[in-house]
């Protein structure tokens, strides 16, 4: 026997279905899934600082003398500097807390 739907059904029934699969996904995604989306968040935040110039130059700087600092005080005290320098262009509140840190 074969029973006839009416299109607007099929489709309602079909958007429903695919609704709770992508809602599942979501809430029982793989480890290599959570991975792949932090590897794309790592991927447009360094294209963003390798766009900048004055940042780039400053990043590279800071990521040389890293292996040397000793102490949390002396990370923060060479990023403030590094980060903090007028050719940099970082977003005002990253940079409002460069400055305020680097005031106290």
């Amino acid at each position: 026997m074969v029973v006839q739907i009416s299109k607007s059904t099929y489709e309602t029934k079909t958007q429903e279905i695919a609704k709770q699969l992508l809602a599942a996904t979501r809430e029982n995604r793989s480890f290599f899934a959570k991975i792949g989306d932090q590897m794309r968040w790592n991927d447009k935040l360094l294209g963003w600082a390798m766009s900048n110039p004055g940042l780039r130059v400053q990043l590279f700087r800071f990521i040389d003398c890293l292996p040397a600092l000793r102490s949390k005080a002396e990370i923060a005290r060479h990023l403030q500097e590094y980060l903090g320098d007028e050719s940099v262009e970082l977003p005002a509140a990253l940079k409002g807390m460069l400055i305020y840190r680097n005031a106290t």
